[in-house]
């Protein structure tokens, strides 16, 4: 009987830790606010969007600055996604646009991306 239980409890986990979207229910990710609500696979995921949810006078600039977060095995989280971040690497003064790039590798592996526009 113990034998049983440990081998559905190891077939549940190991079912959970396959699946892309159990990572939802096990660590709660919320996606960026976006007038665009993106795709999401199970096993492999790139997606682009917008951030700015202003496009009545929204320009996007000559220069371009990317800046990444990453997420691996639900144990380490490393990297700065932020806008400042983004902006001193494509050395842009004045923001114009904002768009993020989510990749997502079954649950084990996540980037975020945010990606700004300006001048």
């Amino acid at each position: 009987m113990k034998k049983y239980f440990l081998l559905s409890t190891l077939l549940v986990f190991i079912g959970l830790v396959i699946n892309g979207c159990s990572v939802i229910s096990i660590t709660p990710w919320i996606p960026p606010r976006s007038p665009v609500v993106p795709t999401y696979g199970n096993s492999i995921n790139i997606t682009k969007a917008p951030v700015d949810i202003t496009f009545d006078k929204t320009t996007i600039g000559p220069k371009r600055g990317e800046s990444s977060s990453y997420f691996v095995f639900w144990l380490v989280s490393f990297g700065d996604s932020g806008v400042y971040a983004a902006a001193r690497e494509g050395n842009i003064k004045h923001v114009d646009q904002i768009d993020c790039e989510i990749l997502n590798v079954l649950g084990f592996f996540r980037r975020y991306t945010t990606i700004v526009y300006g001048e």
